[in-house]
């Protein structure tokens, strides 16, 4: 994930957090929410939460229309104050005296769900090293020959999502081959994002492959991330390891924030290469799937490019529009501060029983926002 993007859309794969993503239209691999990553960023080192990252909804939102919620939304916030360096310090050691006591089999159960074997990362990682390269190679190869044994036994769609992502992201030449991929996408056929993965794997190239994934998506009849699945069994597992409810909702939105998703590959093909009545559709199809709003962003986005080489004002105006409108329900609807209370935990679950994100982002708003007003003694991050 590129860094650098400000007040960007936060999507939790269940959770996705959203205040804002205007940048996501202008780069082709997109940042986790600025707002989470710094949650997680200060939740993994100990350090104090930025007063960037966390200012209060009044500040978050400058929609004029909205400034009466905003004044009432900040008034209740106000009453409570945001956690200390110490607060999120023992969080942190919670975390780790969990990930201490974390078993070989649970370590490989993680590194399934997650890509990462660890549930507290190292304060300073130097991503040119050899020894991180090295270790992401060695945790690559591993996560692969974990999920290959566990798709042979039950052949779920969460785990062929999972293959997928690692053969889009993996730098181990020789993890995935095209029979693997075509095995995967052929069962689970009818989920246009399996075929998403598949064209993203493909898209450096305009081979065949990629053009019947691309139709492939085009023709679906689903659109299924698994995303509240992965959020449950994410939660499961830290619950059998005996991590407490506050450090677990937190190292969640930190998972979902580091997730790969296979949109900027696609988005870049089609600025580069892309046939343009396919890209058209595409962005089209990605903006009706409804699920996930990043996808909806993505399709605009898609959309406004073409328009824009053909010079058609009012095309670009209609679609920027509706991409107006849906970022301005998310700053109405989206969540702004999080309690450090095990309830935060109950609603975020609660809020998966909703297919829609947006659903999910108003329903985990509403009752966080809530629990703040009737609880002032608790700290907020």
């Amino acid at each position: 994930m590129k860094p650098g993007i400000r007040n960007t859309l936060l999507l939790v794969i269940i959770i996705l957090i959203i205040t804002g993503i205007i940048n996501v239209f202008i780069q082709p691999d997109l940042p986790a929410p600025q707002h989470v990553n710094q949650l997680h960023t200060d939740y993994e080192s100990g350090n104090e939460a930025s007063e960037n990252t966390l200012e209060k909804p009044a500040k978050i939102v400058s929609l004029e229309a909205n400034d009466a919620k905003e004044e009432k939304i900040s008034s209740e916030v106000k009453k409570n104050k945001k956690c200390d360096t110490s607060h999120i310090a023992n969080m942190r050691k919670e975390l780790s005296y969990t990930n201490d006591s974390l078993s070989d089999n649970a370590r490989d159960e993680l590194l399934m769900l997650t890509g990462s074997d660890t549930l507290v990362k190292p304060e300073i990682i130097d991503r040119d090293s050899d020894e991180y390269k090295n270790n992401r190679d060695r945790l690559s190869a591993r996560r692969m020959e974990l999920l290959k044994e566990q798709y042979d036994e039950v052949s779920d769609e969460l785990t062929a999502i999972s293959i997928l992502e690692e053969c889009d992201t993996t730098k181990v030449i020789g993890l995935c081959n095209d029979d693997l991929i075509d095995r995967l996408a052929n069962q689970h056929s009818q989920n246009a994002f399996i075929w998403m993965y598949v064209a993203s794997i493909y898209s450096d190239t305009d081979s065949d492959k990629l053009q019947y994934a691309l139709q492939q998506i085009l023709t679906s009849n689903e659109f299924r991330t698994n995303r509240q699945e992965l959020t449950r069994s994410i939660h499961s597992f830290l619950q059998a390891q005996g991590a407490t409810p506050t450090s677990t909702i937190f190292k969640i939105y930190g998972i979902e924030a580091g997730r790969s998703l296979p949109m900027g590959s696609l988005k870049e093909y089609c600025n580069k290469i892309g046939n343009p009545a396919t890209c058209l559709t595409l962005g089209q199809t990605l903006e009706r799937q409804g699920e996930y709003a990043i996808y909806e962003l993505i399709g605009m986005a898609i959309q406004i490019d073409y328009w824009v080489k053909l010079q058609d004002k009012d095309a670009v105006e209609s679609i920027t529009k509706r991409k107006d409108d849906l970022l301005s329900n998310f700053q109405k609807n989206g969540l702004h501060e999080i309690p450090s209370a095990d309830e935060s935990i109950n609603i975020l679950l609660n809020s998966l029983d909703h297919e829609r994100e947006i659903d999910t982002v108003k329903y985990q708003n509403d009752h966080l926002e809530q629990f703040i007003a009737e609880n002032p003694d608790v700290c907020v991050l």
